[in-house]
Formats: structure tokens, C-alpha cells, sequence
């Protein structure tokens, strides 16, 4: 459980247990519950002048503060896993249960408006390992998943919006009411070959089925008057073959180098597929597509005798990426992007200093940009007649940090059997808040502590604290509708959790 400044309490209690037991010598089942209660106080976007005069202020107006809004979420998984290994044969099957709800108050929407959703799933993962050889190995699984969730958003309190097309939000007025039910089958394959003693390679495949089916509690219309469609129920599929590849070459034994490819979709959530805006809005009539992508990446590995060393470069090419836009009334929306790329190097570094103390480093340098992205398509400007698409090609994609690197210094002392410790320094490059990268904000550098102590085999006590220094920064700077809008990084947090194993 942890408390922030005003306005950002948050109350968090988890229960987490886990068991074990051995069928026979071949055969164990692990069944694992997670449970979690979340209540949490909701803040709005500050102003600059805002963040200036009180960065801890909520930003939310009277009438919603007066009601003192929350984000309350209840979560469960329960998941009992079997594994069976028989010598060159290993197989598994894992069944799954889960539960979550998650009820707020949208502090980011012009309106402000509340959020129910509940949704509840059950599935499989199964899988079978079959070693031919100690060379030749194979994997042949299948995930299954059954979802239905219900969402309801509606107008909690009146609110009336001022500036450029300016609305009065009634109270009681529904946005979305709808269940959707999501099923999943996802058949895949693998292979590892080692063609030579130096030589390895790994195939694979997945074919992936998506299906979802929209069943709308609230009647078919283009407009509710403040930009957003219903649809009539229906029915969507999407399905996908995705393969990969990699191949490893070993120099000595302590170094290697590597190769990878690989194909792979995202598909779109329930609300980007059916909560839509209006056509005169430009959203997307119809459906979000689902977003592909290619990733390439080489990479070198070299284990020294008193370090360890990784360096990778990396592309991934994405085809219709689905990303944020925002429509004439500040409520903001999905679209799919015609084509995006993320590039960049990756670096970590592992160094014993001594029996005791021990460095990590860990680096990214990354560029992600738009390679294909007319912005607007089919808006147009009320007052002036002309269009409002402006082509992003070549623009870097907003929020996203030049480089983001991480180092760690942990202490494990030989004189405090169980006990480990580790300073954490966190750095965030630059970015642009807006799409146009008109605006560059500057990123920020934040500490934490983690203590983990092991006081008997079944008793452990595990701290953090976050933002150390109790600095005061700015976790992310966005630009909308030309004004900035700040979320202020939390100030110094505490958290403690108690582990007992039986």
C-alpha cells in the first residue's frame, strides 16, 4: 500500500499464493491465485501555470473534485498449471480463470464522464516438447481464450465546456453500454536445429483467430451529438500467420552472435473496434484494423570472466498502427496509421565489483517515427473550408524518448544471510509532445531503493521506494489542441510487501 500528495492517495492490497505439489517423480501441478483490490484518487492534466503556482493540485474542476473521484479495480487469476516430463517428452497444460473490473471517472475527457467495465475470462495454454535429440528439438502448442466483457460509459455529473465548440454534457446521458465477447484459438509451432557444433537454428510459426462479437444494449445512430456512433451488433474476424526465425553462430565459448526475424500482429481492443467516433469526425467507419509488424535484429553476447556484455540493433516496421487522435470536442479516439518504424541500439553491462556489490547498465537509443501517415483524412475546418490533413511522414511519434537507460547498483552482503539491496538510477531522453513535433519537452532522471530480506525460508519482507530524492519532475508533457497539458511524476513513495511460503 502506498499514499502520494493530495489527490493521489492510493490504497492497494494484493494477496498472492502459490502451491506445489508432485504427482510422481514425472509430474508436478502448480496452482497459483493473485487477488488485488486497487482505490485509487484520480488527478487531471496540469496547465504550466498550474504545475508552476501547485503541481499538486488534481486540476479537476469544482464539481468534480467535490465528488472526490476514484479509479476502484478488482482483479483475480487463479491458474493451476500441469507438467509432465518423461524424459524426451515434456508436456503441459495450463488452464486459467480471471476476473477484473475497472470503474472511474475519465479525468482526461473534456466531460469527464464515468467508466464501467467488467470483464471475465477463461482458457488454456497447452503445449508439447518433444526432444528427437540432442541436436533436433520441436514445440507444438495451442493457446485458447474465452472473454466477455461489458462496458458502460455515461454522463455522471452536468458539465458544460467552454472554448472552441464549447458543449453541455447532461447528467445521465450514455455514451457506450455493449458487451463483447472474444474468443481465441492460436495453434503454433517451433523448431531448434544445431547444424554444426557453432551453428543453430530456430523456425516457428503461429496462426492466429480472432473473433469478436458486439452485441449493443443502446440503439444504431451516426450521432449522439457529441461525436459518437453506435453501431449495430456484428460480427468481426482476424486471422493471421505469423512466422519467425533466428539463427545463432558461436565464436568461442563465451561469445556469440545472432540474427532474428520476426512476424507478428496486435490486434485491437473491444473499445477500438466498436466505441467509434462519428464520420464527421473522420474516425474510422466500420472497424480499427489490426496492426503488423516486421521485427530484424542482430545482436553480439560475450560472457567475460568478471562481466557480461549485450549489444543488439533493432528494426520493426509496422503496418496500419493503431494510435491516438483527438476530434472538434477534445475526446480522443483510435486510428490506424498507415506505417510507423521503430529503430535503435540496445546495451546492457553486468560487472561483479566484488563478492558483495555488483553494476548493471542497460541502454536504448531508439528512433520511432511515421513513415507513412496522413493525419485527418477528410476533416475539414468549419471556418475556412480548407482541410485539416496534415502528412506526418518522417515525424517522430509523440511521447516517445530519444533513449531510456538504467542502472542499477546491488548489494548483497555476506554478513546478512537473506538480505539484498540495489540503487536504482532511471533516465528518460527527450521527446515531442505533439504529433506535428512542434513541441519538445525535456525527459528526467529519478532514483529508487528495493530492499528484499529473506529473514527465514518461508518468511521474506521486500521494500521500495521510489523517487528517492523526492524530486520534483515532470513524468510526461503532451500537447492538445495546442495547449500542454502535464502529469507530474509522483513524489517519494514507499511500498512494503510481506511474502509466507507454506
Amino acid at each position: 500500500m502506498a499514499a502520494g500528495e493530495a489527490h493521489s492517495a492510493v490504497d492497494k492490497y494484493e494477496l498472492n499464493a502459490k502451491h506445489r505439489t508432485f504427482i510422481n517423480t514425472n509430474t508436478a501441478i502448480t496452482t497459483h491465485l493473485i487477488a488485488s483490490t486497487l482505490d485509487q484518487q484520480l488527478t487531471g492534466a496540469l496547465s504550466p501555470e498550474q504545475y508552476a503556482n501547485d503541481p499538486t493540485q488534481s486540476a479537476l474542476p469544482e464539481a468534480i473534485e467535490a465528488v472526490d473521484p476514484h479509479r476502484k479495480t478488482d482483479y483475480f487469476r487463479l491458474t493451476s498449471s500441469v507438467v509432465v516430463n518423461d524424459g524426451d517428452i515434456e508436456w503441459s497444460a495450463i488452464p486459467f480463470l480471471r476476473y477484473r473490473t475497472n470503474d472511474y471517472i475519465a479525468t482526461w475527457q473534456p466531460n469527464m464522464p464515468q467508466m464501467e467495465t467488467t470483464i471475465k475470462s477463461a482458457g488454456l495454454l497447452a503445449m508439447s516438447r518433444v526432444n528427437f535429440s540432442r541436436e533436433q528439438q520441436s514445440i507444438l502448442g495451442l493457446d485458447l481464450e474465452f472473454t466477455q466483457g461489458d462496458s458502460l460509459s455515461y454522463q455522471a455529473n452536468t458539465i458544460s465546456t467552454t472554448g472552441w465548440n464549447a458543449k453541455l454534457y447532461p447528467e445521465g446521458h450514455i455514451f457506450y453500454d455493449n458487451r463483447v465477447t472474444f474468443r481465441n484459438i492460436s495453434p503454433y509451432f517451433q523448431h531448434q536445429s544445431e547444424l554444426s557444433e557453432v551453428l543453430s537454428l530456430l523456425v516457428g510459426v503461429r496462426y492466429d483467430i480472432n473473433e469478436y462479437e458486439l452485441n449493443n444494449h443502446l440503439p444504431e445512430y451516426d450521432d449522439d451529438g457529441f461525436g459518437n456512433r453506435s453501431l449495430a451488433n456484428r460480427h468481426d474476424r482476424i486471422t493471421h500467420l505469423s512466422p519467425k526465425a533466428s539463427i545463432n553462430y558461436r565464436l568461442n565459448e563465451d561469445a556469440n552472435v545472432y540474427a532474428r526475424f520476426a512476424n507478428a500482429i496486435r490486434i485491437p481492443t473491444a473499445a477500438e473496434l466498436y466505441q467509434l467516433k462519428t464520420q464527421d469526425s473522420s474516425a474510422q467507419v466500420g472497424q480499427i484494423s489490426e496492426e503488423t509488424s516486421n521485427t530484424y535484429e542482430v545482436g553480439y553476447k560475450h560472457n567475460f570472466t568478471n562481466a557480461s556484455v549485450e549489444a543488439a540493433f533493432y528494426r520493426m516496421d509496422v503496418d496500419d498502427a493503431i494510435v491516438t487522435a483527438y476530434d472538434d470536442l477534445g475526446s480522443s479516439y483510435r486510428v490506424n496509421a498507415a506505417k510507423v518504424r521503430h529503430q535503435g541500439i540496445e546495451l546492457a553491462l553486468t560487472y561483479p565489483i566484488s563478492k558483495q556489490w555488483q553494476l548493471a547498465f542497460a541502454a536504448s537509443r531508439s528512433r520511432h517515427t511515421y513513415v507513412d501517415y496522413t493525419q485527418d483524412v477528410g476533416r475539414i475546418d468549419t471556418n475556412t473550408g480548407d482541410t485539416k490533413a496534415i502528412t506526418l511522414d518522417g515525424n517522430d511519434l509523440p511521447l516517445a524518448p530519444d533513449y531510456i537507460a538504467n542502472l542499477r547498483l546491488i548489494y548483497t552482503p555476506t554478513f546478512i544471510a537473506g538480505l539484498s539491496a540495489q540503487i536504482e538510477i532511471k533516465s528518460i531522453g527527450d521527446y515531442y509532445g505533439d504529433e506535428v513535433n512542434q513541441r519538445r519537452f525535456n525527459g528526467y532522471i529519478t532514483s529508487n531503493l528495493k530492499l528484499n530480506y529473506r529473514l527465514t525460508n518461508a518468511f521474506a519482507i521486500n521494500a521500495r521506494i521510489a523517487n528517492l530524492s523526492n524530486d520534483k519532475y515532470i513524468l510526461q508533457n503532451e500537447v492538445r489542441f495546442g495547449k500542454t497539458q502535464i502529469h507530474p511524476g509522483d513524489p517519494r513513495t514507499t511500498y512494503l510487501a510481506l511474502s509466507y511460503t507454506f
